[in-house]
């Protein structure tokens, strides 16, 4: 469930963070002078910027407790997607030093032939709608996702797999494509 550290440190962690809200406070008195938020979203800055795990826990607990909350189970999946795209990481938005010895890829880039400083990144997202048997995916390399039908493959009766860039290309259901064995 996180990176690290351990789970149950991470709700203890949740302890420090009973301060936040949803709700913009945006106006306030500073001495003689009153002032005011230009728009909306100030709510949001108390929130951990780093995109440590430590960080990006804090970050899903808020989104997870406050993002609008919706029956249709085709909008729950497109306000899931939103929420999951607040943490995806892009190459080299932090690197470790030579020294550091982070668990980072050495990668700037995938055709580069792996040169540059350490760096960790999403390498893909995946989302799933259980009650439904959906399975969402997209690579680094991907806009849209890509989706499976759980129930069809598991009549399949034998492990279906495909490459990232295979599965990326299908950009809507991979479900067919995997069951004819189009994958490697």
């Amino acid at each position: 469930m996180t990176n690290g550290p351990t789970f149950p440190w991470h709700l203890t962690n949740l302890g420090n963070w009973t301060h936040l809200t949803n709700v913009d406070q945006s106006s306030a008195a500073s001495g003689p002078f009153d002032v005011k938020q230009p728009d909306s979203g100030i709510a949001t800055a108390a929130l951990p910027g780093s995109s440590t795990s430590v960080g990006r826990f804090i970050r899903a607990v808020f989104y997870s407790n406050f993002t609008e909350k919706v029956a249709d189970p085709d909008k729950a999946m497109h306000n899931l997607s939103r929420i999951m795209n607040n943490f995806d990481r892009p190459r080299a938005l932090s690197t470790s030093p030579a020294t550091g010895g982070g668990e980072g890829m050495k990668s700037q880039g995938i055709d580069s032939g792996n040169a540059g400083p350490p760096t960790e990144y999403t390498v893909w997202t995946n989302m799933a709608d259980l009650s439904r048997g959906q399975f969402f995916f997209r690579s680094y390399d991907a806009f849209s996702w890509t989706s499976c039908d759980l129930s069809a493959l598991e009549e399949a009766n034998e492990p279906r797999a495909m490459l990232t860039s295979q599965l990326d290309a299908l950009g809507g259901d991979g479900t067919k494509a995997l069951l004819a064995g189009m994958g490697i």
